[in-house]
């Protein structure tokens, strides 16, 4: 009898103890990449190939825009953030839905009896949880895991946005170098002209000072556009996640595909999958299930034990079986249904604020982007065709004779002044619209996060 409620008890434990099989396990897979840092970089620099983008004969001769935006999914430190913090939800997830292992004991009673071991035996006890709150343990956790993927999905949409509104800034501060660089050598070939005239006394010498400061400011200006662009590339760098990538020309057309939302469509582009959105919704599932979970707090789960034990003294063996269960008497978990009934609430308004602050930063941002179409349609409908025609008229008038050199180049330099100020106005457009496409994810430092 002894061996064979030995047996018995060995066949219980064994079966709790008992692993599960690889096919058992969870079937995700992490999405945690780690990203190395500046000095993980430094230190694995000699071990480096020559495939890697950081290394210099690997870094192409032109940049365009797709590419930057792989670089930065591939490199950005808050990709990976983002991405392990996902992974640990998941995880969570996984945990929420084990259920409690089971506790074996030793027992030894009256010990020493009659000159005998007394009472040996052991105990297995396991905890059988009611009321079905492993399943919403785990909805919890599966709304806990659809907020954070919401997280993931508005961190990759921060950091696309930020990409694409760099890229443009930087790009525009390349055509700009351009622009000044042409206006500073106009200014400077007026400044040479205009010393010649009043050598042949046929200006005077307030004429050439007024030409050599506008050709020191003309230089003033250009070298802050290369001062621009290099500090735009390297903010351009630093959002790709590569700071040390060196100053590259970027291929792109700020005329090409010009955007035009009206009000509905941009309203669309921002509301329609917004991640904050759909974060507040799994919030809210999350909070109504949270109230349900408390409720049901107050089923109490039952706690089994089994023993068997031999008695040396009368050489007899005996089982015993153990169940027993709290009653929620003085606690039924009141409080806690209370506080879960205050965040549900809590959490069907904060849909509703999310919503108005997507609203209000839309409203604001449309704003600027409205204006600054309009800007770009009046100088490509009008402003520019026109300095275009009086500059072809000056030219005209020169090659005939009738129109003198600085003239000339004062329309030059009126022309290539208009397209400077068509330039800032398209860098605005671009910046906003990348800012409505990206549903007002991408950072800005005039724009609340």
């Amino acid at each position: 009898m002894v061996r064979v409620q030995l047996t018995l008890l060995a066949t219980v434990v064994g079966g709790l103890a008992w692993t599960p099989v690889a096919s058992q396990t969870p079937s995700w897979s992490p999405v945690v990449r780690a990203v190395p840092s500046r000095q993980t970089e430094q230190t694995t620099q000699r071990a480096e190939t020559a495939g890697t983008p950081l290394a210099a004969n690997s870094v192409p001769k032109v940049f365009t825009l797709s590419a930057l935006e792989a670089l930065a999914r591939e490199h950005h430190p808050s990709l990976a953030i983002a991405a392990a913090r996902l992974t640990a939800r998941q995880s969570g997830r996984v945990q929420a839905g084990l259920y409690p292992n089971p506790e074996i004991a030793y027992r030894g009673m009256e010990m020493g009896n009659l000159g005998t071991p007394g009472m040996q035996g052991a105990m297995v006890r396991q905890q059988f949880i009611t009321g079905r709150k492993r399943q919403l343990d785990t909805r919890l956790a599966d709304q806990e895991v659809s907020e954070w993927t919401a997280r993931y999905e508005a961190q990759q949409q921060r950091v696309r946005g930020d990409v694409q509104r760099q890229f443009y800034a930087t790009l525009v501060a390349q055509r700009y170098l351009d622009l000044t660089r042409e206006l500073a050598q106009l200014n400077g070939q007026l400044a040479t002209a205009t010393r010649q005239l009043v050598e042949a006394h046929q200006e005077t010498e307030n004429s050439l000072l007024q030409a050599e400061i506008q050709a020191e400011e003309s230089q003033i200006l250009w070298h802050n556009a290369a001062q621009r662009r290099t500090a735009q590339w390297r903010q351009l760098a630093a959002g790709v996640g590569l700071p040390q990538l060196p100053v590259t020309e970027l291929s792109g057309d700020l005329t090409v595909d010009l955007p035009d939302y009206s009000w509905p469509q941009a309203e669309n582009l921002v509301f329609a999958h917004h991640p904050w959105l759909m974060a507040a919704n799994a919030r809210h599932q999350r909070a109504a299930l949270a109230v349900q979970r408390a409720i049901k707090e107050v089923v109490p789960n039952i706690d089994v034990s089994v023993m068997v034990q031999h008695m040396y003294p009368s050489n007899s063996d005996t089982t015993s079986l153990i169940i027993g269960f709290p009653i929620p008497i003085w606690n039924q978990n009141q409080g806690q249904i209370a506080q879960m009934r205050a965040e549900l609430v809590a959490a069907e308004n904060d849909i509703r604020r999310v919503e108005l602050e997507l609203r209000s930063r839309l409203a604001d941002t449309y704003g600027h982007y409205a204006n600054a179409r309009q800007v770009v349609q009046r100088y490509r409908q009008r402003i520019l065709p026109r300095a275009r025609q009086s500059l072809d008229l000056v030219r005209n008038g020169f090659e005939r004779g009738q129109i003198d050199y600085q003239t000339l180049n004062q329309s030059q330099q009126t022309f290539v002044r208009t397209n400077l100020a068509y330039l800032d106005a398209l860098g605005r457009l671009r910046d906003t619209a990348s800012l409505i496409e990206s549903q007002l994810m991408a950072s800005r430092p005039d724009h609340r996060d």
